[in-house]
Formats: structure tokens, sequence, C-alpha cells
């Protein structure tokens, strides 16, 4: 019965599936890009989607509004942040046509899902993971010395690849 929210499914939810077979969990997966929203309209065209797995069109953001996204050269599906992240030079030097996703933050999604608390929040958001944490782990909390976040586990893919920093 727990709940988990996916932050960057593209066109593979074998993972999501995974936990809502073995251990009944509702996941709302996050993701507003091409190729991501072409694929989960056609697996709900064709009745694919698990019960429990609810899309929704918004990237992770650190404010509710556009994001300006590009695909990384090399890449066919992933597409990176370009107004922040470490990925930020890397995206905006690329010849692809921008794309303007609908940010959220992650307080924003929990609010709308009703949600208080994420047994498990995982995070694929292409070199983008670390301004993205940061923003999680400052929310205020009970005192200065202590953040609150609303997350048992978590679960970070890095993308260092995309960085010119090489983190």
């Amino acid at each position: 019965e727990s709940t988990v929210f996916s932050f960057g499914i593209g066109n593979d939810i074998t993972f999501d599936r995974a936990l809502i077979a073995k251990a009944n969990c509702t996941v709302y997966a996050v993701d507003d890009t091409p190729g991501s929203n072409r694929w989960v309209d056609s697996q709900r065209r064709q009745g694919r989607l698990p019960a429990k797995f609810h899309p929704h069109r918004a990237v992770l953001s650190l404010s509710d509004g556009p994001v300006n996204m590009r695909l990384p050269r090399g890449h066919g599906l992933s597409f990176s942040a370009e107004d922040y992240g470490s990925a930020r030079g890397f995206a905006k030097s690329n010849t692809s046509a921008p794309y303007a996703a609908r940010g959220r933050t992650l307080q924003t999604l929990m609010a709308h899902y009703n949600v208080t608390r994420l047994d498990l929040l995982k995070l694929d958001v292409e070199a983008s993971e670390l301004p993205l944490f940061n923003a999680i782990v400052q929310r205020p909390g009970p005192t200065p010395f202590h953040a609150r976040l609303p997350v048992c586990q978590l679960l970070v893919e890095f993308h260092s690849r995309l960085s010119p920093l090489g983190y």
C-alpha cells in the first residue's frame, strides 16, 4: 500500500510495474517529454497501464511553470532542462528544438494527489538531480537545523555523462 513518486519514466515502466506487482504500491509517474508522452498515450489507448499506475504530465522543477528542455546530442528520448542543473550549458549547446515542459515542485504534486509522505521517491531527471534534491531538502523543517524530507526511500540516477563538471 506504499506511495511512490517516479520522476522520469521515458518509455520504460518495468521498475514501476514491479513495485505495483510485488508490493501493491500506488505509483505516480511524472514525465512531460515528447517521447514519454507519446509512449504513455499509446500504452493508455492499448489498455496496458496498470490500475495503480498514474501518469502525470509534468517534470520535477524548482518552481511551478514552464521548464525549457532540449534533447542532448546523441540522445533519442531523454530531454535535459536548460534552465538549471549541471547540464545547463550542455543542454543549451544542443541544436534540437526546445521543448517547454510543464514544471511542478514536489510540494505542488504532493498536494495535488493529497499525499503527505512518500515511501519511495525515484529521480531520473537527466543531470538536474542535484539542484532538485537540494531544493527538496531545503524545505523548512521543525527546527532551523532539520530540513523536512517527506520521503522514506530515495533512489537517484546520476547523469555525470551529461554534466560539464563531471560530478
